[in-house]
């Protein structure tokens, strides 16, 4: 995997006596080369450009190769156009301030799902999934598709983000998992379907504390 991105980074002036410290303004990314899976890539965007970024992958290929070379100051949407171009049969689009990347012929109906009343509080990344599969909407919602969560096992692989208290009401299932992303810190999921069991079809959800 190569992956080399420069960055041009905009300091502020020191804060005068008596006034407010200005916020940091995010870093300008000067030129991307990047060869490897896209999930790492998106991750990796979401952090830099300050962006919540969701990966919804086709079923039975958990990773997708791409390849990008971008200069002169590329956007995250001149970002996000080369990763469609190189990952043929995906593509990309905003909604709600964030971006989701998705198979071009469509993606998981249970994303779309309806949640009624989502609330946690002081929860890791993970235990705001884990519970947002437990509410009867989503569970119903899975029946209806015929698909089984795929429990992680062992313990997190990365290190965990913030603790996440979030109340939403009337909010898609792909809503919810940018707004645990963005509040987890980590501002990175992506879904995934793998395997035809004649119980159902398996999917999991990874966030940046649990991969």
């Amino acid at each position: 995997m190569l992956l080399a991105l420069h960055f041009v980074v905009n300091v502020c002036a020191p804060a005068v006596a008596g006034q407010q410290t200005p916020e940091p303004r995010p870093r300008q990314i000067a030129s991307i080369v990047y060869e490897g899976d896209m999930a790492g890539l998106l991750a990796k965007l979401a952090q830099e450009y300050g962006t919540n970024i969701g990966l919804e992958l086709t079923p039975g290929r958990p990773k997708i190769s791409v390849k990008i070379d971008l200069r002169n100051d590329p956007t995250l949407h001149d970002v996000l156009d080369a990763i469609v171009r190189s990952a043929q049969g995906y593509r990309w689009r905003e909604a709600d301030g964030a971006v989701e990347v998705s198979p071009a012929q469509g993606g998981c109906p249970l994303l779309d799902a309806i949640v009624e009343d989502f609330q946690v509080s002081g929860v890791s990344q993970a235990e705001a999934v884990d519970h947002l599969i437990s509410l009867p909407e989503v569970r119903a919602g899975m029946g209806a598709l015929n698909l089984r969560y795929g429990e992680h096992n062992g313990p997190p692989s990365r290190t965990p983000g913030e603790k996440v208290s979030m109340s939403l009401k009337g909010a898609s299932v792909r809503q919810v998992l940018h707004q645990i992303a963005g509040r987890g810190g980590g501002r990175f999921w992506s879904f995934r379907r793998y395997g035809n069991r004649r119980d159902g079809e398996l999917f999991k959800i990874s966030t940046p504390d649990r991969w």
